[in-house]
């Protein structure tokens, strides 16, 4: 059998991937490793533990091999889009484990670093193994090569914001990418998510957040293309944290898009009908939380 240079560098990807990219009890998780890197720090291996946390405080450039992204003659196909999610995962309030969103961005293109493609492709083929850059599509590239802090798409986005973890064990945040599908939309029952234009995040719509019920109701692909995660801690003394004796989501009713199986469920987003019953975690917007 004759391999490609392109498969080659594919099957090299993943073999250099062979264990999780994400944490086991991450669903839906990946092998392929996502490139993220702040600009104090690097996430690589996936599981980095981060210090200061005003080093992933803005947001990440994120790449991926160009290899899982071009067709076999090595151009990369233009009518790809994809989206992003960060997650920690580690939340519990009032003893009940959750979720919080720290990042949702669609329309995404790949994009070549333009100096790395000067100098790799004087041929004009863009190199199995050279890294793409995430930039929303339409926008600046140079955004995105910098770590500056990206534009909402015609889908909206729910902006970045940084880890806050409080004072006890690390959180894990998730990062994971997927395939956007075409006539893509942002589904109306997450609208709690989306961020308003120049507005600052409503963190308090995001917990809880249900990434199987988004990926479903959106009509993505459940499969990441690629993930990756690392850890923050609280560096101050002591412990605000308790174990948490149930898990929770929130839930968006969206039709036919059930919450995760095994869970409880957090009542819907303000503005929808609340049902309250023993099997669900009661929610407080007064409730203090950290993530």
């Amino acid at each position: 059998m004759i391999l490609t240079a392109r498969t080659c560098a594919l099957v090299a990807a993943l073999s250099a991937n062979v264990r999780a990219q994400t944490p086991q009890d991450f669903m839906p998780g990946s092998l392929v490793r996502l490139g993220v890197a702040y600009k104090g720090v690097n996430i690589d291996p996936a599981g980095t533990d981060v210090g200061p946390l005003d080093l992933v405080n803005t947001q990440p450039t994120v790449t991926i091999p160009a290899a899982m992204l071009t067709d076999a003659q090595g151009q990369v196909q233009p009518d790809r889009r994809f989206m992003i999610f960060m997650i920690d995962m580690d939340v519990i309030q009032n003893g009940v484990a959750t979720t919080v969103l720290h990042w949702y961005q669609p329309d995404l293109v790949m994009q070549p670093n333009p100096a790395a493609m000067a100098a790799a492709m004087p041929n004009g083929v863009i190199p199995p193994t050279m890294p793409m850059v995430l930039t929303v599509d339409g926008g600046d590239n140079s955004r995105a090569i910098t770590g500056e802090a990206l534009p909402a798409g015609p889908n909206g986005q729910a902006a970045y914001f940084g880890p806050g973890p409080p004072p006890g064990p690390p959180h894990r945040y998730v990062q994971v990418l997927f395939a956007q599908p075409r006539n893509f939309s942002t589904p109306s029952c997450f609208s709690n998510i989306v961020s308003a234009p120049d507005m600052p995040p409503d963190v308090q719509g995001r917990v809880g957040f249900d990434i199987s019920q988004f990926l479903v109701a959106a009509k993505v692909n459940p499969r990441p293309l690629a993930g990756n995660y690392f850890r923050a801690q609280n560096p101050m003394p002591g412990s605000l944290e308790q174990n948490a004796n149930a898990m929770a989501l929130r839930n968006n009713m969206c039709a036919g898009a059930p919450i995760a199986a095994g869970v409880g469920a957090m009542p819907p987003p303000p503005g929808a009908a609340k049902k309250r019953s023993v099997k669900r975690a009661a929610w407080s917007a007064k409730t203090r939380w950290f993530a």
